[in-house]
């Protein structure tokens, strides 16, 4: 398959290729399919891009989907209104604001903002912003995050520490959840300064229900699980246990209430 290369300005049609590169300024008019495609310089897609693998390290805008058969990755700025899909994994050193992100696993080390997330693993040591629902199997967060609909993860760790600030979430669905203070210093805390971080770190959270709950600096109205443990930091004005509940004598905690198991909603 025949090569494409821009240096300098210019278009590429649609079809299929080999290997699509842009130093320089260019846009490529989709369909196009193709193994590798990176962006060095300025570059523009104006329509769906199939290929291997992603890579930006400039600025880049695409009005399309952008569907990768291994790997996703951007270390400069770029914008998608469309769909992101990278069935190996999906990496975000720079800035992304996208539509839909799916795929294998997904790391946030820069700043990311979506419509929804729905991947295997997910980890973010940086910023997100989601305006509705994020799903995985695996997530870990030791940043900023934003997520105005249901965060839903299997196993879940949430780290709260110096120079995080304050997290939100609509609710959260989980097997097995954790939240801990930490000690964030270093690169991290200085990158989530510059996102607007500040203090010691705090989740808030509408409603939390699962089966292992184990709290620390969370905000929560509702907390519902089997097992239940509330550490330091933390105001819940209802818990509803079915098991066990431990509660830190410095949290506040409104009413706690045991349940059967038939009692909790489904």
């Amino acid at each position: 398959m025949q090569d494409m290369k821009i240096s300098g300005s210019g278009t590429i049609a649609p079809g299929t290729y080999g290997k699509v590169s842009i130093s320089g300024s260019g846009q490529a008019s989709g369909p196009i399919d193709c193994d590798d495609f990176i962006i060095s310089g300025s570059g523009r897609v104006t329509g769906p891009l199939h290929c291997r693998s992603f890579k930006a390290s400039g600025s880049f805008r695409s009005e399309g989907e952008i569907l990768c058969r291994e790997n996703f990755e951007c270390s400069g700025s770029g914008r998608v209104e469309g769909l992101v899909c990278a069935e190996g994994k999906a990496e975000v050193s720079g800035s992304l604001k996208g539509g839909v992100l799916t795929g294998g696993r997904l790391a946030i080390f820069g700043s990311a903002e979506a419509e929804s997330i729905s991947v295997g693993n997910l980890q973010v040591s940086g910023g997100l912003k989601v305006s509705g629902d994020v799903e995985a199997e695996q997530a870990e967060f030791a940043g900023v995050m934003h997520i105005q609909g249901l965060l839903n993860v299997e196993e879940l760790k949430i780290f709260l520490g110096p120079g995080i600030g304050r997290s939100t979430i609509g609710a959260i669905g989980c097997g097995h959840m954790k939240t801990q203070y930490s000690g964030t210093t270093g690169a991290i805390a200085t990158f989530l300064s510059r996102l607007g971080a500040r203090g010691k770190g705090s989740l808030e959270v509408g409603e939390i229900e699962g089966d292992i709950i184990e709290l620390e600096g969370t905000h929560a109205g509702i907390v519902r699980g089997a097992e239940v443990v509330i550490g330091p930091g933390c105001v819940i004005d209802r818990i509803e246990y079915i098991n066990n509940l431990y509660c830190d004598p410095s949290s506040e905690i409104g009413l706690a209430v045991r349940v059967g198991e038939n009692e909790l909603p489904e």
